[in-house]
């Protein structure tokens, strides 16, 4: 992971606002970070139990589909907790393997309830846990990490 990630992340977005903004950090945290998956999700359903890809980029090239938030960190995400697992993500969630370091971030709308997220995950572990707590505050700002209602 390059030290700079904060710089990159905020430098990338900090003109975009809406999907723009949320291509954008795809695009930023793909550049910042040595991950494999870089993605931003909206939720699907009432209650929300399936997230469907808007933005991603992934490493091997596969396309990202649409996924049961069961036994996966995204549930917590949808649940508006930021979720940090640098390492042995696959030994607490199964279904990851073979990632082992994630961030989820949620995005939310004016009512502040979620409607998506923003996440990394990595097969290797994530070790610069400062920088991911950087971005995540960058997402928490006002304007950042909001989203229209759906």
């Amino acid at each position: 992971m390059r030290a700079d990630v904060f710089r990159i992340v905020a430098e990338g977005t900090a003109r975009e606002l809406g999907q723009e903004f949320l291509a954008a950090m795809v695009r930023s945290l793909r550049e910042a970070m040595e991950v494999s998956i870089a993605l931003v999700t909206v939720g699907v359903g009432h209650p929300i139990s399936r997230a469907r890809p808007i933005h991603y980029w992934r490493a091997d090239g596969t396309e990202l589909v649409e996924y049961d938030l069961s036994e996966v960190p995204c549930a917590r995400v949808y649940e508006g907790e930021e979720v940090l697992v640098p390492a042995d993500l696959c030994a607490r969630y199964p279904r990851e393997f073979p990632f082992h370091g994630y961030v989820g971030v949620p995005l939310r709308n004016n009512r502040s309830e979620v409607l998506g997220h923003v996440a990394v995950l990595s097969e290797v572990p994530i070790a610069d846990r400062r920088s991911l707590r950087e971005c995540a505050a960058h997402l928490r700002r006002p304007g950042r990490g909001r989203v229209a209602p759906a």
